[in-house]
């Protein structure tokens, strides 16, 4: 008696393929969203970063007084992208992002008697996961770094305190809005 050998795969070697595929899928798809949370957090840390940069090099006198949002706007301190009208800011999630002369705290001041020494980048509507990433990477940029009323990094004020990584998990829920001070 002579056999006839089958040619093709088994049903059970083809289910194996496709749950080895499903499985690589899943797994790309979890992957695929971090990477566009970092991704996303390094961006906007690049951005404030280039802001400050140019921040400084207009006011060299370290004078903020004068700075408003829609000075940003029109001395180009933000990429194009984000301008949603000649004197507003807003940032990828649409949440408004606002700048002006400060105190250390990060109060605003814009004219009087105070001389405004320092500035706040206001980043509203941040989610969580981009603020968990954002803030660390960012706070080194800045003398202090607040989440919603939460401190989390400060250099500036009589109080101050290194980065902390617990503060910012817990301050970093929902939406955040974000104040960085500089100086």
């Amino acid at each position: 008696m002579v056999y006839q050998r089958q040619k093709g795969f088994s049903l059970i070697e083809l289910m194996l393929v496709l749950a080895v595929m499903a499985a690589l899928a899943v797994a790309a798809f979890f992957i695929y969203s971090k990477v566009q949370v970092a991704r996303t957090a390094n961006q906007t840390a690049q951005t404030l970063a280039q802001a400050q940069a140019i921040l400084k090099g207009v006011f060299v006198s370290e004078k903020y007084n004068e700075l408003t949002t829609a000075v940003a706007v029109a001395g180009k301190f933000f990429p194009p992208q984000m301008t949603s009208s000649p004197t507003t800011l807003k940032n990828q999630w649409d949440g408004a992002v606002t700048i002006n002369g400060s105190d250390a705290r990060g109060a605003p001041i814009t004219s009087g008697g105070a001389v405004a020494r320092h500035f706040a980048i206001t980043y509203e509507a941040v989610p969580d996961d981009v603020c968990k990433r954002l803030v660390p990477s960012a706070a080194l940029n800045f003398g202090r770094v607040v989440i919603g009323s939460t401190t989390v990094f400060d250099e500036l004020t009589d109080t101050k305190m290194d980065i902390s990584e617990a503060s910012i998990v817990s301050a970093c829920n929902g939406n955040s809005t974000i104040v960085f001070v500089g100086s």
